[in-house]
C-alpha cells in the first residue's frame, strides 16, 4: 500500500516541474540504467503538429497512438486521440507502470491510426539492449519536426519485479 501511495504521490507532483538538466543528445546509447528495475511511465503532454501526420480524405486527422515494445512484444498502447496542438494531461489518464528488462531491447512507435497511413508514419526509435528509452530524452521529449511527446519516467525501487505483460493490438 505504501508504494502505491508514494506512485500516486510522484505521479501527481511530476508534471508541474521542468527538467532543468542541460541538453544532451537522444542517441538512445548505453545509459546508467545497470539493473531491471519497475518504473512509473507518463505522458504529461503533447504537440501535434498537422504537417507531421496526414489527414483522411475529408480533410480531418487520423487518431495518434503510442506504442511501447519490448523486444517486439507490445506492451503498452495508448491512444492519444486526434488532438492536434499542444495538449497536457491532467489527470495521469496516460500512465503506466511498466517493468525495464536490462536484456530487452525497446522500441517506441508514434503513428496515426488511419485506413491509409505510411507504415511508421512517425517512430520513437529503438533502443540497444539494456537501455531504457526513456532515460536521457532532452527535455523529457520525445521529438519529431514539430511534433513531441514529453513523457516522464519514475524508478520505483522498492517496488517487487514484475515482467510486463504482453498486450494484443486491436
Amino acid at each position: 500500500m505504501k508504494n502505491y501511495f508514494i506512485v500516486l504521490l510522484l505521479l501527481f507532483f511530476s508534471c508541474t516541474s521542468k527538467n532543468k538538466e542541460p541538453s544532451k543528445s537522444n542517441t538512445h546509447s548505453k545509459a546508467n540504467t545497470s539493473v531491471s528495475n519497475m518504473y512509473a511511465v507518463e505522458i504529461c503532454a503533447i504537440y501535434f503538429n498537422e504537417v507531421d501526420f496526414n489527414l483522411n480524405t475529408l480533410g480531418n486527422p487520423y487518431p495518434v497512438v503510442f506504442r511501447l515494445f519490448e523486444d517486439n512484444k507490445l506492451i503498452w498502447k495508448e491512444i492519444l486521440g486526434s488532438l492536434r496542438g499542444k495538449h497536457s494531461f491532467r489527470h495521469n489518464d496516460a500512465t503506466k507502470i511498466l517493468s525495464f528488462n536490462k536484456n530487452s531491447t525497446y522500441r517506441i512507435v508514434i503513428k496515426d491510426d488511419g485506413l491509409i497511413t505510411f507504415p511508421d508514419t512517425w517512430g520513437g526509435g529503438e533502443w540497444e539492449t539494456g537501455v531504457w528509452p526513456f532515460d536521457n530524452l532532452i527535455d523529457n521529449k520525445l521529438q519529431k519536426g514539430s511534433s513531441w511527446i514529453e513523457v516522464k519516467s519514475h524508478s520505483l525501487p522498492n517496488m517487487d519485479y514484475r515482467r510486463n505483460m504482453e498486450i494484443i493490438d486491436s
